[in-house]
């Protein structure tokens, strides 16, 4: 309990601070120590045992000038000089031994003594209640007869017993059942925890078995695309003719051109020789691959590609004729130029011999027929000679056209027939 500064008390359940009465004033010790006396018979009162309590009670005088009967023993004068200390010392002591006689805590407010009180009239009728139910349970007791038949009674405990024993039996067995059960279940628990470790050890072998699936497939849908590509780029490389795509052939005006190089030369038109030397060397080439192609053995000459200087190599007399010149007065005069063309064309005219031989089932023929250095323009039936000497520029370079013209003539008849033909 909590004294204020203004000698005021607050409820000990809500805390307020609450007004007390003015009769709490004119409290003394005499009063305070009446209200310890237990409320029972004076003649049953045990004098010694509340001596401290008498020792500040003084019983009533006839004195109209003492107040309430009463008097204070103690240094103090007179109630109406007490020192408000004293007072509030009194106060608190009242409020004290109301909190020892009960389990409520003192002082209380008006609204908590409320609450209190019917909390208390609710227990004291719950009390009323069971107090009751016992006496109505007593009465029943009561009326009940005195005597009971022991010998049912001892027919009813031995079967209890041995319904007891029964149950204490089955108990047992229960309990052994019980244990084995639990021994069973630990090696249940066990087992299940190594199908759980070998159910987790499956699962992260089929997730790893479909990742590896899932590359497979597309490895295998990837193999597949390549594949169809290069099926795809098989089939144009079938159909494409290797000779025809290595070395392009067209004219150009009164030239005769191969791989962009002009074969031939004209007043007008005066073609560097480095140009024409590389025409030749490219026309070399390619009817070296063509005899080659066909497993042809020339026998009188060889062709020796080598460029803007490739030359044909006479076998029987053992001598070089050049497909190149630098031109000059020189030229005219040097018959190896001449000899080479003429060694050229002698091996392209052996070819196409060696090709109706082998391919009696397919039609072939060029379009300028050849013959001992000179190609005949057929509908004009002119011949024309592929040396340089004694002829004029205009015809040689025509010569050297339908040279050209026949071996792309033997390309084109090349890519147009099936593979099995040359085998």
């Amino acid at each position: 309990m909590k004294e204020m500064e203004t000698n005021e008390f607050k409820c000990q359940q809500c805390h307020q601070i609450i007004k007390l009465d003015e009769s709490m004033r004119f409290l003394n010790e005499h009063d305070i120590a009446e209200l310890t006396l237990p409320i029972q018979n004076p003649v049953e009162l045990d004098i010694a045992e509340h001596a401290d309590s008498f020792d500040k009670c003084v019983l009533q005088i006839a004195n109209s000038d003492l107040q309430h009967g009463f008097t204070v023993v103690g240094d103090f004068g007179p109630r109406e000089k007490a020192s408000l200390s004293h007072h509030m010392k009194l106060t608190s002591e009242l409020f004290d031994l109301m909190s020892s006689t009960s389990d409520v805590d003192h002082p209380l407010c008006q609204e908590c003594c409320d609450g209190l009180l019917q909390l208390l009239e609710s227990q004291l009728r719950l009390s009323e209640t069971e107090y009751k139910d016992y006496k109505e349970y007593l009465k029943e007791l009561e009326n009940q007869p005195e005597q009971e038949d022991l010998s049912a009674l001892q027919e009813e405990l031995e079967k209890l017993e041995l319904e007891e024993s029964r149950l204490l039996s089955e108990l047992g067995n229960l309990e052994a059942r019980s244990t084995d059960l639990q021994t069973q279940l630990s090696k249940d628990q066990i087992v299940k925890k190594e199908l759980l470790e070998e159910e987790k050890r499956l699962w992260k072998e089929s997730a790893e078995q479909e990742r590896q699936k899932m590359l497979a497939e597309d490895e295998l849908r990837s193999l597949d695309v390549q594949l169809k590509q290069e099926q795809i780029l098989l089939e144009k490389l079938k159909q494409t003719n290797a000779l025809n795509a290595a070395f392009h052939i067209w004219h150009d005006g009164h030239f005769g051109v191969i791989n962009g190089l002009h074969l031939g030369r004209l007043p007008s038109v005066p073609v560097e020789w480095s140009e024409i030397n590389g025409a030749w060397g490219q026309a070399a080439l390619l009817l070296e691959a063509l005899v080659r192609r066909f497993g042809l053995k020339l026998t009188r000459y060889r062709i020796v590609p080598m460029g803007s200087h490739s030359y044909m190599e006479d076998i029987v007399e053992k001598k070089e004729l050049p497909l190149y010149s630098s031109g000059g007065l020189k030229f005219f005069w040097d018959s190896k130029f001449d000899g080479g063309m003429v060694a050229f064309l002698d091996c392209l005219q052996h070819f196409q011999e060696h090709v109706e031989k082998i391919a009696l089932n397919y039609r072939f023929q060029l379009p300028y027929r050849i013959d001992r250095g000179k190609l005949e323009d057929r509908p004009a039936k002119q011949w024309y000679s592929i040396k340089m000497q004694l002829n004029s520029e205009e015809n040689w370079t025509k010569a050297l056209k339908y040279m050209l013209t026949n071996l792309k003539w033997c390309l084109a008849w090349i890519a147009s027939q099936p593979t099995s033909t040359f085998s």
